[in-house]
């Protein structure tokens, strides 16, 4: 089943013809229900343009973008903030934890902005379940500040997860991490998406990132290029070798 459907989804930057850019042009693009999705590719290839225009936070220029049945084009400010809030779990490079807020209330802050509210018990027992599956349940009463990098991204998955999204939506999730803490925080993705049946869309340029998901999707110039749908028997390195060769590839061929 598709959650997210794409038709001739085209972004134009500039009212000038002949100034003007193009971000994305004329891209189908699809995404099932509990699949754990990458958008790869290298700096101004459009991929986060796309995750904009999956978020309803941008509109594109020509096209539609469904959710399920809704086409976002069709709703208005309200409704599609209220569309995200519902449906849709924000993972961003940087944490974007309020520092003079605890872990609790960090993660519970976005509830407070839905029409569905839990009431206080019910809502820090999902937080506490959560914080237990993201292994970081003993930091509940700790403040940003206490925290290592690893551990304020986790607060930030929990806190994206709070109001039960059908997506999570994860930006450069391991941008302002080390390789170590960024396996741990990747790895922790990988466990939601295949244990809870999470659907899953990041965008990142590393092939190290991409290598977690099961379906990458290549773009450059606007354009998707390649889809490769990865083998969970391939070894974790032999798929980032393969990654790093493809985008490598993509490179040199639209040089």
């Amino acid at each position: 089943m598709n959650i997210l459907t794409g038709k001739s989804i085209t972004k134009k930057f500039g009212n000038n013809e002949k100034n003007s850019v193009y971000a994305l042009k004329s891209i189908d693009v699809t995404f099932e229900k509990g699949s754990f999705t990458a958008i790869m590719g290298t700096s101004g290839s459009g991929k986060s343009t796309l995750l904009n225009m999956i978020s309803g936070l941008d509109t594109p220029t020509k096209g539609s973008l469904f959710f399920k049945d809704i086409n976002l084009k069709e709703l208005d400010d309200d409704e599609l903030t209220s569309l995200r809030n519902k449906y849709y779990g924000f993972v961003f490079q940087f944490f974007h934890l309020i520092p003079v807020m605890n872990v609790m209330d960090n993660i519970t802050l976005p509830n407070y902005f839905t029409q569905e509210k839990r009431n206080e018990h019910s809502l820090k027992k999902r937080a506490r379940s959560i914080l237990n599956d993201l292994g970081i349940e003993q930091l509940a009463t700790s403040f940003p500040s206490e925290l290592s990098g690893g551990q304020q991204q986790r607060v930030a998955i929990a806190r994206a997860l709070i109001n039960q999204p059908e997506i999570l939506l994860a930006d450069e999730p391991t941008g302002s991490l080390d390789s170590n803490t960024s396996i741990l925080v990747m790895e922790q993705l990988q466990r939601l998406n295949s244990e809870h049946k999470q659907t899953i869309i990041t965008v990142t340029h590393d092939a190290k990132v991409a290598a977690y998901a099961d379906r990458v999707l290549m773009m450059h110039d606007g354009y998707i290029v390649e889809e490769q749908t990865l083998s969970k028997l391939d070894h974790y390195e032999n798929k980032v070798m393969y990654l790093s060769q493809l985008l490598n590839s993509i490179g040199r061929k639209n040089k």
